[in-house]
């Protein structure tokens, strides 16, 4: 995630029409380290600073002074970023919560899903995004119906099912996971 001063320089190297490596260039730094900086995991040096004020012939108080740089529409594009995640952690929650329930280990789902176990933890972890295409995989594994890991709109009811569910006792979830079953069968049985 970028931070604020992040942004800001991308939002002026971008009207510079300069790529990321010519402006590392610039700044006689890796591409690699600039990315670091832009997305917040480095920290900006006074030297650094002082030069991109000069390349982008912008004085260092004004760089430094970002209130009012994101537009509404940055707002907004963040805020379906953070929702979006949400619903991918929520989702990530419960495959969390049907893998136990079947009884597999986080190692043996990835391995039957053909995906390291770091990268599994990942997408439960809402750090990756979880493909489409993946769903009816683990709906097919986990022996649960692909609706209940759906990436709609309708992810209100998965979000707080996947709170509550984890506030739970492990008796409670069996019994919720009993009764969602016993619901999913009527509905099935349904002309």
């Amino acid at each position: 995630m970028h931070t604020e001063l992040g942004l800001y320089i991308e939002k002026k190297r971008r009207a510079s029409s300069m790529t990321q490596k010519k402006l590392a260039e610039a700044l006689n730094i890796k591409q690699a380290h600039y990315s670091m900086l832009i997305h917040g995991k480095r920290s900006f040096s006074p030297q650094l600073i002082k030069t991109l004020s000069h390349i982008f012939k912008c004085p260092t108080p004004k760089l430094l002074n970002l209130e009012g740089i994101h537009s509404t529409e940055k707002v907004t594009n963040e805020k379906q970023r953070k929702n979006h995640k949400e619903q991918q952690q929520a989702i990530g929650k419960l495959i969390e919560f049907y893998r136990k329930k079947k009884g597999y280990t986080q190692t043996k789902l990835s391995s039957k899903l053909g995906l390291k176990q770091a990268h599994y933890s990942m997408l439960i972890h809402g750090k990756r995004p979880i493909n489409k295409a993946i769903i009816p995989i683990i709906s097919r594994i986990l022996d649960i119906p692909k609706e209940s890991l759906n990436l709609s709109e309708d992810n209100r009811y998965q979000k707080t099912l996947a709170k509550n569910l984890q506030q739970l006792s492990k008796l409670s979830k069996e019994k919720v996971a009993r009764y969602a079953k016993e619901l999913l069968e009527k509905e099935k049985n349904k002309p």
